[in-house]
């Protein structure tokens, strides 16, 4: 598993056991969305080679806030949701993230 956030569904089911034995209210699609929120960001810090803009998963898209808490972007998923995207293709779903950070710190 990444450091950072899982890569598959695999390592989505091994973080969910981990966090669940600290939080039985944990759900599998809690990992799921935080998996989606953190691989976005990580892709976004990197594309800006640093911290400027922040992306929150809210509903079903990535919102893009700046420094100053501005709404300045929005991400959609390719399918219904990311959540579905990434079960259906992590490799697919991941790359999708990368591209749109991409495209997000290009402006």
């Amino acid at each position: 598993m990444s450091l950072d956030y899982p890569q598959d569904m695999q390592e989505v089911k091994q973080k969910f056991e981990v966090m669940k034995a600290d939080d039985s209210s944990i759900t599998e699609e809690d990992v799921l969305r935080k998996t989606v929120e953190d691989a976005f960001q990580s892709y976004l810090t990197i594309s800006e080679e640093g911290h400027y803009d922040t992306g929150t998963l809210k509903g079903e898209e990535i919102e893009i806030t700046d420094i100053f808490g501005k709404k300045t972007n929005s991400v959609k998923p390719k399918g219904d949701t990311f959540e579905d995207d990434f079960k259906k293709s992590p490799t697919e779903a991941l790359a999708y993230l990368e591209s749109q950070a991409s495209r997000v710190a290009r402006g």
